[in-house]
């Protein structure tokens, strides 16, 4: 069973787990989970100088991508991308990796798309009623930023990208805010059934 918790431990990165094999200039798979913050899995495979990480989601995960200030180079896969990069890890003696930027890729066929952690509907006790009603972007959204970025890098970025009901608020909250300022008379009801009704996908 420790055995079994160790390797558990070491997949997912744990700090202090990464003790018995030389990781020195060498690309590390590390998996989501474990009650372990990605960035502090980043740290780990600093720690124990590696030179750059893959983040592999969990299968709940699935194909959501978080962007995150990691403490040395990093890239976030889906959980079916991970698979297929144990795989080929597994199946060489050798294996090689390089992470490559190629900007931001316009038209991906997963976006749009209903994150992980959020509310899919339809309402659980009664699903007839399909909540929510309505959704916006929340993940990887860059906005102004007051504080440093606590990410042992000594940035001195005014901005930051973060993901949650708090990024896709004030998207939803503008729209309304426009729709009453354009139909001052409008109800809540009808501002909501005004952007139900009209929401096209490619707007997000």
């Amino acid at each position: 069973m420790l055995e079994i918790m160790a390797k558990r431990e070491a997949a997912t990165c744990a700090e202090g787990s990464l003790n018995d094999i030389d990781f020195s200039g060498k690309v590390v798979l590390c998996e989501r989970g474990g009650g372990i913050g990605t960035i502090a899995k980043g740290k780990e495979v600093k720690r124990v100088g590696g030179a750059a990480m893959i983040l592999m989601n969990d299968e709940r995960s699935g194909f959501t991508l978080i962007a995150e200030v990691h403490v040395l180079p990093a890239t976030h896969v889906s959980y079916e991308a991970g698979l297929r990069i144990k795989a080929y890890i597994n199946s060489t003696a050798t294996p090689i990796a390089t992470i490559l930027f190629k900007g931001t890729v316009m038209k991906n066929s997963l976006s749009p798309a209903v994150s992980s952690f959020s509310s899919r509907g339809p309402n659980l006790p009664s699903p007839g009623i399909m909540k929510p009603d309505i959704i916006g972007p929340g993940v990887n959204i860059l906005a102004a930023w007051p504080f440093p970025l606590n990410n042992n890098t000594d940035s001195k970025s005014t901005f930051n990208i973060k993901s949650g009901t708090s990024m896709s608020c004030p998207h939803l909250s503008g729209i309304a805010a426009l729709l009453k300022s354009s139909h001052p008379h409008w109800s809540p009801a009808a501002v909501k059934s005004a952007i139900m009704t009209s929401a096209e996908h490619n707007q997000f």
